[in-house]
């Protein structure tokens, strides 16, 4: 045995480890020479074909499932918290948005409300009062569409134009209010209701 060892390459330690095995380098040499030169590879070799031969438990399978299940139940869980939040800021930041225009357009109805009415029965005007208006015009250009802008520009200069014009009685004014041309924001305000309505959520 020793010297059929020898003669194929392998020492007779090889044969003599692995007699009480049942093992033989003639039946499977590349292995015998392995388990010879890293003795500690035997176990993992064993332990790995125990392993393949084993049969498989179903319960695996099952716990496999469940898990399986719950990690998808949960992701899917969480996307839909995820897209309801985004769709819950995304409206509140329209609203927002919205608010903050709406309270930009209503002081300057206001304002030129009161700097038209002015100009129609004065000669002088109110420089601090119309530099505030041309102030929230600027606000405006943030915020506000272009048309918006546009609107509101024709009203300063119609009210700068109208200090200009020779001062209206009580009676002229209700005249101009009954022939409907009494509205120098109607522009303005038909722009800012075309430009809102988009941003109100459905």
């Amino acid at each position: 045995m020793a010297s059929s060892a020898i003669g194929k390459g392998i020492s007779p330690a090889v044969d003599v480890s692995f007699a009480g095995h049942g093992l033989s380098e003639i039946e499977n040499p590349g292995r015998a020479l392995c388990l010879a030169r890293l003795p500690a590879a035997k176990y993992f070799c064993d332990a790995a074909s125990a392993w393949t031969e084993a049969p498989v438990d179903s319960n695996y399978f099952t716990a496999l499932a469940a898990l399986s299940g719950s990690a998808i139940g949960g992701l899917t869980s969480f996307c839909g918290s995820w897209l309801s939040l985004r769709s819950q800021l995304k409206m509140q930041l329209r609203l927002d948005d919205k608010m903050r225009r709406q309270e930009l357009y209503r002081i300057f109805v206001e304002e030129a409300s009161r700097l038209f009415i002015d100009g129609l029965t004065r000669d002088t005007p109110e420089l601090s009062k119309t530099i505030a208006l041309y102030a929230l015009i600027s606000r405006m250009r943030v915020l506000s569409s272009q048309r918006v802008i546009e609107e509101a520009h024709k009203v300063a200069r119609m009210i700068v134009e109208s200090y200009a014009e020779p001062n209206l009685t009580f009676d002229d004014l209700r005249t101009m209010m009954n022939e409907d041309h009494l509205d120098p924001l109607r522009g303005f305000s038909q722009a800012c209701r075309d430009e809102l309505g988009p941003l109100v959520p459905a």
